[in-house]
């Protein structure tokens, strides 16, 4: 919308060689994440809600002229087999083979106000849908929709420029460095 700086992508692959837990693992697991992702200046966790959910603080490398952002964001992650009670409470597909979701939004918490150095983003949704193939556990499939408000004061060719090269950076950086990890 005019006046915002608002980001919304939606991205999905097919990946061949690729486990869908290694995967998995890479997002939602803060000390593999930040082996890899080129995101975060800093990354940490606040606070561990329940097994399958935690507050996290996140310091985002922006490129210039954007100054960085900071998010507070609680996360939910599931695994369909693992968590197959979850699965059922939450409505999630009930489908043969394995899933992962990681499911991200921003809260306000009193104890990580916003610094007056950074813009506070807000994260409207941040969704990872990974699924491993039926046919082919060592590929998987990926739904990422993400929709950010990165706040502040942002041209809108510049909000759509760094829009369009976010897939590309995150999901290169993800295939660069899965072998690395795993």
């Amino acid at each position: 919308m005019d006046g915002e700086a608002v980001v919304t992508v939606r991205c999905e692959g097919y990946f061949k060689g690729l486990k869908a837990e290694n995967m998995f693992k890479m997002m939602q697991d803060i000390s593999t994440r930040t082996k890899w992702d080129p995101l975060p200046k800093q990354l940490k966790l606040i606070e561990q809600l329940t097994a399958n959910s935690d507050v996290i603080y996140t310091e985002a490398n922006l490129p210039f002229p954007i100054s960085n952002r900071d998010y507070v964001q609680e996360r939910l992650y599931i695994d369909s087999k693992k968590d197959a009670e979850l699965v059922k409470k939450l409505d999630l597909f009930d489908l043969k083979n394995r899933y992962f979701v990681l499911m991200v939004k921003s809260i306000e918490r009193s104890d990580y106000p916003s610094q007056g150095k950074l813009v506070r983003g807000e994260t409207k949704l941040n969704y990872w849908f990974i699924q491993e193939d039926p046919n082919d556990s060592g590929s998987l499939r990926l739904l990422v929709v993400q929709c950010q408000d990165l706040k502040g004061i942002i041209p809108t060719m510049l909000v759509n420029k760094l829009a369009g090269t976010f897939p590309h950076k995150i999901i290169g950086a993800l295939l660069d460095n899965y072998p690395k990890l795993f």
